[in-house]
């Protein structure tokens, strides 16, 4: 079944015909346009050439008014050459190239002079013919934007024929399903039924189609990284750790993302700031590894995270008054909090001079490797020695 109504064919033709009207109006906008860049072309070049000429003549007729210097002044009014031009006296034979020359020169002035009038006769059509260019270029400007608009109202048209079309498909089967005389009721609780299900296997699809996509799946990890690593990092109270606290996976490294820009972890202050943000971020994926069930070994080992807050050479962390003990119990606090909240699933083996007297902390010591207690016994090395 298929529904058109009147009114839109109406329309659908109307715009048909504006188009054509349209078309055909710009195809003679450009001939004229053309017939005019023809014109200019040669009524340019034509000038361009006389401009030349004109230079050439201006040259020689400076040439022969050198004659106006030597010539004497009573030749000048009456055109004797029986004068000598260079010392004013009278010739023993008349010299007739005086006056060749004058009358050279009054033929070359009287020609620059037409020509002039030519050229001022030209320029003033060159103008009047780019002034009729100008409307005809804004024209067909206007001729584009409208023919464009008539395309986006046809297209419009279309699309809503096309969904007048589905709608009244629709209605055809519907009404042919209603004439069968259907269970409505038993129909409507198969339907629904049907809808629950294909919604859980299109929930099933779309998990299973962003498992595969290898760039979605990073970009799902990294932001739950990068929002664990903003946690820890406020916890710890770092600098810059009040914005985004984000996981680089393309420069390997940790970044800030306030709203002034990105600012990288090469450019955030203090060893206190690059040790407390490769404490989190070492951390933050370790969590990740372990609630997503990576395969990836379940401990970490840290070196002396506390040193940015003592001095190089220390016996015992606890003899030190200078120490921020509160920044270095937060460090150990936070690492607590993560395998508790791990379950065990993730353990931690730190090495540090700090000693701290929390019951939670010296539970938690292995060994106090002082006072000739260390990681290799001191007989092992004197057995290696004899």
């Amino acid at each position: 079944m298929a529904y058109r109504s009147d009114s839109s064919s109406t329309e659908e033709l109307e715009n048909s015909r504006h188009r054509r009207e349209l078309s055909k109006r710009g195809r003679e906008i450009r001939t004229q346009i053309r017939e005019l860049d023809n014109q200019l072309e040669l009524l340019c070049k034509l000038q361009d050439e006389q401009s030349d000429s004109q230079t050439e003549g201006r040259y020689q007729t400076d040439r022969l008014r050198a004659l106006d210097l030597l010539v004497p002044k009573s030749a000048l009014t009456d055109g004797d050459v029986d004068i000598c031009p260079l010392c004013d006296q009278n010739l023993d034979y008349s010299d007739e190239t005086i006056d060749e020359l004058r009358v050279l020169l009054n033929s070359l002035e009287t020609r620059l002079e037409a020509s002039n009038g030519v050229s001022s006769r030209r320029q003033a059509i060159i103008e009047r013919l780019e002034a009729r260019r100008e409307p005809l270029v804004e024209e067909l400007r206007e001729n584009v934007i409208e023919l464009d608009a008539v395309a986006q109202q046809e297209a419009a048209i279309a699309a809503g024929r096309e969904r007048r079309e589905r709608i009244a498909f629709l209605q055809g089967r519907v009404s042919q399903e209603l004439e069968r005389g259907v269970d409505i009721v038993a129909d409507l609780t198969e339907l629904r039924n049907a809808e629950r299900l294909y919604r859980l296997q299109l929930d099933r699809l779309e998990d299973i189609s962003e498992r595969d996509d290898p760039a979605a799946a990073l970009r799902v990890g990294i932001d739950s990284v990068s929002e664990l690593m903003t946690d820890y990092a406020r916890y710890l109270h770092l600098e810059g750790s009040k914005h985004y606290v984000r996981l680089d996976p393309v420069e390997l490294t940790v970044s800030i993302q306030r709203p002034g820009g990105r600012i990288p972890l090469s450019r955030m202050g203090s060893a206190e700031n690059w040790i407390g943000y490769h404490l989190v971020a070492h951390l933050a994926l370790h969590n990740w590894f372990v609630t997503n069930n990576r395969p990836v070994p379940r401990f970490l080992m840290f070196d002396q995270p506390s040193q940015a807050f003592f001095p190089e050479e220390i016996v015992d962390a606890a003899e030190d008054e200078n120490a921020d003990w509160e920044a270095v119990r937060r460090q150990f606090a936070l690492m607590r909090d993560v395998v508790v909240e791990l379950a065990g699933k993730l353990q931690v083996i730190v090495c540090d001079h700090a000693n701290l007297a929390d019951g939670w902390f010296q539970d938690a010591v292995i060994g106090n490797w002082r006072n000739g207690v260390a990681l290799i016994p001191t007989d092992w090395l004197d057995e290696e020695a004899g």
